[in-house]
């Protein structure tokens, strides 16, 4: 599996955003709902599982795009299947802590 992952700093606090590297520059809509996966905002490095799990820990957004992404997040209990939305077939998360 191949993602992508880019972090985003501001204020000391770092959002990561991640995604389904086949996704990465597509756009899905579905009733009047977009997901966009715009390069600017995913396009990062390629990461592995081991990179992912580490760069979520300090994560105070998560911003995840892609059915395999999400897929890797809920086997490993960092979502819930319930925080899932889903967009023209295309899961995706965005999970804030507070």
């Amino acid at each position: 599996m191949t993602y992508i992952l880019k972090i985003h700093e501001s204020d000391n606090k770092q959002l990561v955003a991640l995604c389904d590297s086949e996704l990465l520059g597509k756009v899905f809509e579905q009733n009047n709902f977009i997901l966009d996966i715009d390069e600017d905002f995913f396009g990062g490095d390629i990461a592995d599982e081991k990179t992912i799990l580490e760069s979520i820990k300090i994560a105070h957004t998560i911003n995840a795009s892609g059915n395999k992404i999400v897929e890797f997040l809920l086997s490993k209990n960092i979502i819930e299947k319930s925080h899932v939305k889903t967009i023209d077939n295309v899961k995706y998360v965005i999970i804030l802590r507070i």
